[in-house]
């Protein structure tokens, strides 16, 4: 585990400073973390994570897909009572990436009408994939009163601006 978060640590300090990375980068960092987490958290999480990439070596911004996973977890395994669900898919195909990352919800947060925990995260995302990506790519959140799930497509073929 020591490895693991090592090399998640070296991704993110030095080599996530490059405009785009290989998407499989990417991929290999999601794994680590949720390592990380089912050591964290045990039996008590159930967490899958389905990948379908074509090409691994597709650049990407790096850092995007995480913020996702992590509050999946976040919202979606700290708290809970009953064991909590989180599904991340992860397609790449012709440079047209599909990710939709779902987690069930913990109790206290099913009863909040007010949803107070809304945080900032995807709102900060948004505004990266904006600058990033204008008029590449769509998110889409689904929150429901039992889970929550994001949608995000994007293509990344390079603009031809």
């Amino acid at each position: 585990m020591l490895i693991k978060l090592s090399d998640m640590l070296d991704y993110m300090l030095y080599q996530c400073k490059a405009p785009t990375v290989p998407v499989g980068k990417e991929v290999t960092l999601i794994e680590n973390y949720i390592e990380l987490e089912k050591l964290r958290y045990g039996d008590r999480l159930r967490l899958e994570f389905k990948k379908n990439i074509d090409d691994c070596q597709t650049p990407i911004a790096p850092l995007l897909l995480l913020s996702f996973v992590e509050n999946a977890v976040k919202h979606g395994a700290s708290g809970a009572l009953h064991n909590p669900l989180i599904q991340i898919d992860l397609e790449l195909r012709d440079q047209q990436l599909r990710s939709q990352v779902h987690n069930t919800k913990p109790e206290y947060c099913q009863n909040d009408p007010m949803n107070i925990r809304k945080g900032i995260g995807v709102s900060n995302t948004r505004r990266q994939l904006e600058l990033i990506y204008p008029r590449q790519y769509e998110l889409r959140v689904d929150d429901r009163e039992e889970t929550y799930t994001v949608h995000l497509n994007i293509d990344l073929k390079p603009s031809q601006l």
